[in-house]
């Protein structure tokens, strides 16, 4: 709707350091690119963690996919992340386990709901630890 795209605009025009962001984040993927960047591409991989999470069967180049986003800079990239690998359980990268133990013990006050979900994103994780695949 182009009253959204309006309003949208003239909050960002606002803000010119954002608007900048956003225009460069909008150019790039215009030109071809990935959204790599801290607003349009949170977006993105907010997607691309939902798609994959909603799979029956996740493969593990699509759970490759998901280990660095353990590291996005937007603090909901990271949880939506820490809760997809709880929900999907298996088969999940040593890598991201490893980051998931870093994350439980990460000792920022601001970070207690990550660090929540870490903890039970493992539980869920190493639940299933020995337990064979149907």
């Amino acid at each position: 709707d182009s009253s959204v795209r309006q309003a949208a605009l003239s909050v960002l025009k606002r803000d010119p350091e954002v608007f900048s962001l956003v225009r460069s984040e909008a150019l790039a993927i215009l030109h071809g690119e990935h959204a790599t960047g801290d607003i349009l591409g949170s977006i993105q991989q907010y997607f691309v963690i939902r798609a994959i999470s909603d799979l029956a069967k996740v493969f593990p180049k699509l759970l490759d996919m998901l280990t660095p986003l353990l590291d996005w800079p937007y603090w909901l990239v990271r949880l939506r992340t820490v809760q997809a690998l709880g929900r999907i359980q298996r088969n999940i990268p040593d890598d991201a386990i490893k980051r998931l133990l870093e994350m439980r013990l990460d000792p920022h006050p601001d970070m207690w709901l990550i660090r929540e979900a870490a903890d039970d994103a493992l539980a869920e994780i190493l639940s299933l630890d020995g337990i064979e695949d149907d």
